[in-house]
């Protein structure tokens, strides 16, 4: 259901998209979408925590890594002569 609302959100907009929108796109009632969600405004952000938490997932990774860190290149100074 998420992702239908996600897509739906990304071809409507988040103001435009509406619950309806999502349910069609689904071949669901509107009232099915509410068992779910109490509001457009509950829909959209649990698509948009789900995109944040998605986003997330490889950062902690990174995080977490015990690959060596590059050295830092020290910062210029002066200007090249052209």
């Amino acid at each position: 259901m998420l992702s239908t609302a996600r897509d739906v959100q990304r071809r409507y907009g988040p103001a435009k998209a509406t619950v309806v929108d999502v349910a069609r796109a689904l071949c669901v009632s509107h009232g099915s979408v509410y068992r779910h969600f109490p509001s457009k405004t509950a829909l959209r952000e649990a698509v948009t925590q789900r995109w944040l938490d998605e986003s997330h997932a490889p950062l902690g990774i990174v995080m977490t890594s015990t690959a060596p860190t590059p050295p830092a290149t020290p910062p210029r100074t002066g200007c090249a002569a052209g």
